[in-house]
């Protein structure tokens, strides 16, 4: 393939070119959807014009009619005895708005209800037996908790509350554990992510209600799209179709809170998609549960008072920044520790700062491509978040080591685990030789699907608007990836703070050519400059610029000739 000059080692190109032709936009449409599997006429239409959430069934998402039913009972039995219910969410974006819609829910049928979010540092994660204690005080009156984005794991709490006459409802997303779970309902389900969850139950109690508040469930898609987006579900199918119709409510929400943070972030109606969810309002919406309090994450989302939403959206985005002051500080203490001699990185220190391990996690294992675990030591005990590559469980892998730690939950690709600080060090040797049996030379290589080789000639406007079409991309939806071999590129200069960026043209004809960007490139001016031809990985994109749209390619990688 030539010199790489960053860092994927191979291109994969799905589909071999089967004609000399030139391909036409719907020729390399058909391809792009063929290599995700999309390759029947009921399929590409549920792809390209996605079901309303409306039309989702609890069946084909793998939820139970029957604890549905229950949980609702659940509710009424509580409502009907005057008994409060508390709803138990998580501090991420995901959780914060998985408690939104269902408390809002509640609210909006005169339920007597209030939201409950654990404090990280003091609480930690998910229903605890010190949380469960906390709620019976604060809240004498207190006849039902339902958890949401938690709880799947929860024995132990919900065996506590069972003893001091709490009714338990479990609603989450995460993979269950071996013992059963004995609450009294529990509506769940991998497939989705917690806010989507709650917000089809949301949706059934609604309709056990009778209630036509559409409005308030069209609004809570707005959250469903932060948390479908912010916690990286597979883009497809009916996570598509949340994600889909959510960002056509975020674009056009009337959340007061919502607009705030819209504002306070620079951002516009109308042109939020999934880099706006991922890159700018779930960061500040997490930030807040990572660093402080995730409750004024939950205000700033259910407030009705537009003063009171400009200060939260104010002081969230303050709080985000603090945030990255820290991720950038943390990660500095962290390069002097990290090797990638091993098959896996276990780092462990009391520097780390327990909000943003995670975040310190996730920035590992993409540099070095190795399954990655960051612990921030505590006293006796310490928490650990876990981020993985594609083909590495690291839930299973953690659950593997259960009798080294105290307890854990998470997905494939992100968990997280408390453990006593004195069983760090076996654990870390036990995970690495886990890892050894595991992980394959081929994992451990970083590698790209690209969709197929084009010629240029084949790049225009029409090709552009059917790609950004097949939006909002992410997990299992990738932006279509193309492949140019032995181009000749002009005009090569730097671009933005530092010069850390290229921008260069490619030549369709004699007379017409077209830019490229790439970011992280600058470094390698030099070497892409003074090449006679180069290979590049690209998707393909608008740039709109002072009333103009263009087309414009977006550099991944680049191969040198």
């Amino acid at each position: 393939m030539g010199d790489n000059v960053t860092k994927y080692k191979k291109w994969n190109v799905s589909h071999a070119r089967k004609k000399e032709k030139l391909y036409s936009a719907d020729d390399i449409v058909k391809v792009v959807l063929d290599n995700r599997g999309l390759t029947t006429a009921k399929k590409v239409k549920e792809f390209l014009n996605p079901n309303h959430p409306n039309k989702i069934t609890l069946r084909s998402v793998g939820i139970s009619e029957k604890e549905v039913r229950k949980a609702i009972g659940a509710i009424k039995e509580a409502a009907k005895g005057k008994k409060k219910i508390v709803v138990f969410g998580d501090y991420d974006a995901d959780g914060v708005c998985a408690s939104a819609i269902v408390w809002e829910t509640l609210h909006a049928l005169k339920i007597d209800a209030v939201p409950y979010l654990p404090e990280r540092f003091s609480e930690g994660y998910g229903l605890s037996d010190k949380a469960i204690y906390s709620i019976a005080k604060k809240y004498p009156d207190v006849g039902l908790i339902i958890t949401v984005d938690n709880g799947i794991v929860a024995n132990a709490p919900v065996k506590t509350a069972k003893k001091l006459g709490i009714s338990v409802v479990v609603t989450d997303h995460h993979e269950k554990g071996k013992d059963s779970l004995l609450a009294n309902a529990v509506v769940h389900t991998t497939k989705l992510c917690g806010a989507s969850v709650a917000w089809i139950f949301a949706r059934e109690i609604m309709r056990a209600y009778r209630s036509n508040n559409q409005g308030l469930l069209e609004e809570g898609l707005a959250l469903v799209a932060i948390g479908t987006l912010a916690d990286q579900m597979p883009l497809v199918s009916e996570n598509r179709s949340f994600a889909y119709w959510g960002l056509v409510s975020i674009n056009k929400t009337q959340r007061i809170g919502l607009l705030a943070l819209v504002r306070e972030a620079g951002l516009s109606l109308g042109d939020i998609g999934e880099y706006e969810i991922g890159f700018v309002i779930a960061p500040r919406i997490n930030a807040a549960g990572r660093m402080a309090h995730a409750i004024d994450s939950l205000r700033l989302l259910c407030t009705k008072d537009a003063v009171r939403a400009m200060k939260l959206a104010g002081s969230l985005s303050g709080i985000n920044r603090d945030r990255q002051a820290e991720v950038s500080q943390s990660l500095e203490i962290v390069q002097r520790n990290v090797g990638v001699d091993n098959n896996s990185i276990v780092i462990f220190s009391s520097e780390y700062h327990e909000g943003v391990i995670g975040l310190i996690a996730g920035r590992l294992a993409d540099k070095h491509y190795r399954p990655t675990i960051v612990l921030s030591v505590g006293g006796d005990v310490s928490k650990a978040s876990a981020r993985s590559i594609p083909g590495f469980n690291i839930i299973e892998a953690i659950r593997f080591h259960k009798e080294l730690i105290i307890e854990g939950g998470g997905h494939p690709m992100a968990a997280g685990f408390s453990i006593e600080t004195k069983k760090i060090q076996e654990f870390a040797d036990a995970f690495e030789k886990y890892s050894q049996k595991l992980l394959t030379p081929n994992l451990l290589e970083r590698q790209v699907e690209a969709d197929m080789e084009l010629v240029v000639e084949e790049i225009n406007g029409k090709l552009a608007d059917k790609m950004i079409k097949m939006a909002p991309f992410g997990n299992n939806n990738p932006k279509p990836l193309f492949v140019l071999k032995n181009i000749q590129v002009s005009d090569v200069r730097k671009i933005g703070k530092d010069n850390k960026h290229l921008k260069f043209y490619v030549a369709i004809n004699s007379k017409e050519r077209i830019g490229a960007v790439a970011f992280g490139f600058g470094e390698f001016f030099d070497k892409i400059s003074s090449s006679s031809t180069v290979n590049i990985l690209f998707y393909i994109d608008e740039n709109n610029w002072n009333g103009k749209t263009t087309t414009q390619l977006m550099v991944k990688d680049i191969s040198l000739n």
